[in-house]
């Protein structure tokens, strides 16, 4: 990223665009670590003094936020709102800083208006879920982390909704999190562990679906089949039901005989 940003630079100099060139120096300080934010912050001046930028403000703000500097942050967000009145980020911003100043309602009022606007949705949704259990409402915290997966899946968002299962002792859908984690990570072995682990403190067609995926993964159809009729049987919405058609569509004729055949004496058996 750093190299994007010094490539970018050299570009926007080429075409004349100090200002940008000048932003471009602020981004690559910035990343540079913590202890450079204030050299960063002196770089996105220059450029915001040779043309005004929301986005650049929005960066300075960042920055000021991170240092603990509220009121001037609050100051370069409002600023980058003034100049582009439809940033969700701005309106996300001001939200988190809001926050940190414990003006809470101010910032639900922020955080609307950034869903309002669109844009930035996980994010906001994962600062709404931070609101919520700094205020004691884990249930409520969980359900926004919960919308902010829909979104986009990220490890982040997995660990901390874990984190709050198990405030809230539903350990199962915990160890659930820790499975899907382990699945971005591309471990399906310690994920099927982790799926297992969970369905033995409390059964979840979810979850039988999710360990039927990782078993999948890794060519165990036969015990993903197995997990997909049980999230099929135990939900009758129909929404797995394709998981189990995509897989039948990779065994050969004799592997679904073998299964079929299997299943009749499990029928057999139970009777």
């Amino acid at each position: 990223i750093y190299a994007f940003y010094s490539k970018r630079e050299n570009l926007y100099t080429l075409i004349k665009r100090p200002d940008l060139a000048q932003a471009d120096r602020g981004y690559q300080s910035a990343i540079a670590g913590s202890y450079r934010n204030n050299v960063a912050i002196e770089e996105f001046t220059k450029s915001l003094k040779i043309k005004q930028n929301s986005e650049i403000y929005i960066a300075r703000g960042e920055l000021k936020l991170k240092n603990q500097d509220y009121q001037e942050a609050m100051e370069d967000f409002s600023k980058a709102l003034e100049l582009k009145p439809t940033s969700s980020l701005a309106f996300l911003r001001i939200g988190q800083t809001q926050m940190e100043m414990n003006k809470d309602d101010d910032a639900l009022k922020s955080f609307n208006n950034a869903l309002e606007i669109g844009g930035e949705e996980d994010e906001t949704y994962v600062t709404f879920a931070k609101l919520m259990e700094k205020q004691g409402k884990i249930e409520d915290a969980i359900r926004y982390y919960s919308k902010a997966l829909r979104i986009k899946e990220k490890r982040a968002y997995y660990l901390a909704r874990a984190g709050l299962y198990e405030k809230i002792l539903k350990n199962d859908l915990a160890m659930a999190d820790k499975g899907n984690i382990k699945i971005m990570l591309g471990n399906y072995k310690s994920a099927i562990a982790d799926y297992t682990s969970s369905l033995e403190i409390y059964e979840n067609a979810f979850v039988f679906a999710k360990r039927g995926r990782a078993e999948e993964k890794i060519g165990m159809y036969e015990q993903a089949l197995n997990d997909y009729i049980k999230a099929i049987e135990m939900d009758k919405t129909g929404i797995y039901l394709q998981l189990k058609k995509n897989l039948l569509t990779k065994l050969s004729k004799e592997q679904k005989t073998v299964f079929e055949l299997k299943q009749f004496e499990k029928i057999l058996f139970d009777e």
